[in-house]
Order: structure tokens, then C-alpha cells, then sequence
């Protein structure tokens, strides 16, 4: 079963696993509203990724979400991201 997380360019990501991708949605848009509640143009840009071999992937398209520059700045950001055997 694939783990779940999410991330942005600009929020970076959430920091935690989610176990399915209704939840990790549900935490994204959770973020977008909390940051849309600020007001003066502020935003939440995370979105909902597959993690495989410690790395995001697009949940429909399977392709990778980020170049490397991106990877490395959603590994900095501290979530615990599980690697496959």
C-alpha cells in the first residue's frame, strides 16, 4: 500500500505520512483554507503525492512531481518519508 503526503513550492510540505490520499487531500486543502483565512493574498499551494523510494510522484500520472532542486527542499523540510525495500 503506497504512503501519501503533501507539499508546495512555496508551504513546502506538511511533514507527516498519510496512509490514504482522501486524507492527505483532506490535509492539503485544509492548509489552502487556513492560508486563504489569513487574507492580504496569502495562499496554500500543497497538494497530495504518492511517496515511493523517498520521492513524490503525481497521483494520477505517476510522473515525478519535482525536479531535484524541489526534492531536495521537501527533504529539508523535515517529513518522515518511508523508503521501499
Amino acid at each position: 500500500m503506497p504512503d501519501y503526503t503533501t507539499w508546495g513550492a512555496v508551504r513546502g510540505g506538511c511533514g507527516h505520512i498519510h496512509l490514504t490520499v482522501a486524507d492527505a487531500d483532506a490535509c492539503a486543502l485544509a492548509d489552502r483554507e487556513a492560508c486563504a483565512g489569513l487574507g492580504g493574498g496569502a495562499y496554500g499551494d500543497r497538494r497530495a503525492y504518492v511517496v515511493r523510494d523517498g520521492r513524490l510522484y503525481h497521483i494520477t500520472s505517476g510522473e515525478p512531481a519535482m525536479d531535484g532542486t524541489h526534492h531536495a527542499r521537501f527533504r529539508q523540510g523535515g517529513a518522515t518519508i518511508p523508503t521501499e525495500a
